[in-house]
């Protein structure tokens, strides 16, 4: 075993592999995710952006020194950071705890956690370089770096998300609309919009007077988004 220490919040071993430091801080997050996730029930709770904050408290604790371990992240030290988001994220859209972690997250609009800790590493790194050369960095440059991250973390998101085995029909749906989706100003993710269940009520759209299965109400909303203009396409 190689010799570790503690030091600011950061489990630091001898290799700098961080695992560690995710072995300690995966099922922390689990744990706080699962407990903020008791105060967020499938049906009524709190509120689409009270959990959306819920969900920002749970990852600002999974990238916590993310400048230091983020271009050094292995297989098992992501699949950790996964684990958790997906705690949280199911709890978001108001799902079952069956859903994968591209649906969930996808649903959610929350990126991947090690792709937001190389947004934050990249940033980190541009204000700390210019700071060693004597210069104050500007605000117009940290915007400029933080936008060209999030640029590159939507792009790679999107590949993840078409490379991921489960959840298919959702991120099919979802993934060339995938900053809109984001961006989108909408009613909530309710529990049986994300669910679906055959024996409520249908949802009618207007434009194509056909009514459409609540199974298939999450994905027909996602498809509104793609063609919000013209007639909806079968997905």
């Amino acid at each position: 075993m190689s010799p570790q220490m503690k030091y600011l919040g950061l489990i630091l071993d001898g290799g700098w592999t961080f695992g560690p430091h995710f072995a300690m801080v995966g099922p922390k997050v689990v744990k706080a995710a699962s407990a903020l996730g008791r105060l967020l029930p499938n049906l009524g709770g709190p509120s689409a952006a009270c959990r959306q904050l819920y969900s920002g408290v749970c990852r600002s604790m999974a990238t916590y020194g993310a400048p230091v371990w983020a271009d050094r992240l292995t297989a098992k030290n992501k699949a950790a950071l996964r684990a958790a988001q997906r705690t949280i994220a199911v709890r978001v859209i108001r799902g079952y705890r069956t859903i994968s972690w591209a649906a969930a997250t996808a649903l959610a609009g929350d990126p991947p956690w090690e792709l937001v800790a190389e947004v934050l590493a990249e940033t980190y790194s541009y204000v700390s370089g210019r700071r060693a050369l004597g210069e104050n960095p500007t605000l117009d440059g940290i915007l400029r770096v933080r936008r060209m991250g999030q640029e590159a973390l939507m792009r790679r998101w999107g590949e993840d998300l078409a490379g991921q085995p489960y959840g298919t029909r959702v991120t099919a749906a979802i993934r060339p609309v995938l900053e809109r989706w984001m961006r989108r100003k909408r009613k909530p993710l309710t529990f049986r919009l994300t669910q679906g269940n055959p024996f409520t009520d249908d949802i009618q759209d207007a434009r194509v007077g056909s009514p459409r299965p609540m199974s298939d109400s999450a994905l027909w909303e996602c498809n509104t988004v793609l063609n919000p203009c013209g007639s909806l396409q079968p997905l």
